[in-house]
């Protein structure tokens, strides 16, 4: 369950974070990409 709920909400997740972080810091944009692309 937990990981279709994960599955479900990880795009909505990662839109807030990057729409928080966006523009501030590349590198960091990268990291969190990779994040939600390899480790979730």
């Amino acid at each position: 369950m937990v990981e279709n709920n994960l599955h479900i909400y990880k795009p909505t997740i990662k839109y807030l974070i990057l729409k928080k972080y966006k523009s501030k810091n590349k590198l960091f944009d990268v990291k969190i990409n990779y994040f939600f692309n390899y480790v979730l």
